[in-house]
């Protein structure tokens, strides 16, 4: 899993934040292109320079709109981003922020929203945007925002507090799940809040989040949230992440004893997987499926040549 810093609500993050993703060795970075913050192209460049090909999270957008005014928006925004950076798909937007606060009353209204952006055919992944889950009602929104959505592929959550904890419902929700906001509460601080994070991403490791941003490296808040919650510099070499390891028997453990009851061994179940599609194929893997294909092409025509055709 992918760790890192949502950068500054500026167009131009301090040099400090750009420290703390370094110390933190982040691979993951929070971008905005919203009505108050616009990152552009020095950003990413920066970025570039400073951390190894790191993926980014670009959030489009946070207030209503039309699908016509927010594909105008993110095509403005990819504009800015380097052409390694897309070429190498290291780059997904997010369709807004917290619909219930930020564009919606109504579930229904985000869904039909999102479901106009999946109809534009976007070649970058556009994420489906969860609710709140501080606001009462989060539930019944998102049921009815999934409903008119159109099943998304990509959902991103924001978790507080102990809320860490319901990443296993958001996970089964979408193919891939990224968490676009994480953090203890504004009070807990220091070795505390590296403990709690730390543990929030070993939680969501476990559920195959693929990413997830600590909110958040700088900037100010203009009464909008807590400055509490901006990380230091001490607190960002502290939540160096790098990842739990899990066999697939452990990941699959259902999945896996069926194997077993039908004779399978556990070195063969990761090809299993791959075949049942329950596991991602890596660049790795379809490069080895490509040449197999290729052998077994060769082979048929070398036997096509030995065939007495009349």
């Amino acid at each position: 899993m992918k760790t890192g810093l949502l950068l500054d609500n500026q167009d131009y993050p301090s040099d400090d934040s750009y420290t703390k993703l370094r110390a933190m060795n982040a691979s993951c970075v929070g971008m905005l292109w919203t009505a108050g913050t616009k990152h552009r192209r020095d950003v990413y460049v920066r970025c570039e320079r400073e951390l190894q090909q790191p993926l980014y999270i670009l959030r489009v957008g946070g207030h209503p709109q039309t699908p016509a005014e927010w594909l105008a928006d993110a095509r403005a925004a990819l504009s800015e981003v380097p052409d390694a950076v897309l070429l190498e798909d290291r780059l997904v937007i997010t369709a807004g922020n917290e619909p219930n606060i930020e564009y919606s009353d109504y579930g229904a209204d985000y869904g039909r929203f999102y479901a106009g952006l999946n109809a534009a055919q976007s070649s970058v992944p556009i994420l489906f945007a969860c609710p709140s889950l501080g606001l009462d009602g989060w539930s019944r929104y998102l049921g009815a925002a999934l409903a008119e959505a159109g099943k998304p592929k990509w959902g991103i959550v924001n978790l507080y507090g102990p809320n860490i904890g319901r990443i296993g419902d958001f996970a089964g929700m979408f193919n891939e799940v990224y968490v676009g906001e994480v953090n203890s509460t504004p009070d807990m601080q220091g070795d505390a809040r590296c403990a709690f994070l730390r543990d929030a991403f070993t939680r969501f490791d476990r559920d195959r989040v693929r990413a997830a941003l600590v909110f958040i490296a700088g900037g100010q808040s203009h009464g909008a949230w807590n400055e509490g919650y901006i990380v230091s510099e001490d607190e960002a070499k502290g939540l160096v992440y790098e990842g739990v390891s899990m066999s697939l028997r452990d990941q699959f453990p259902d999945l896996f004893s069926q194997w077993e009851a039908a004779g399978g061994i556990e070195n063969n179940f990761r090809s299993h997987l791959l075949a049942i599609g329950a596991l991602p194929p890596t660049k790795a893997d379809l490069l080895m499926l490509a040449d197999e294909a290729k052998a077994k092409l060769e082979q048929m025509r070398l036997v096509a040549q030995k065939l007495p055709f009349a």
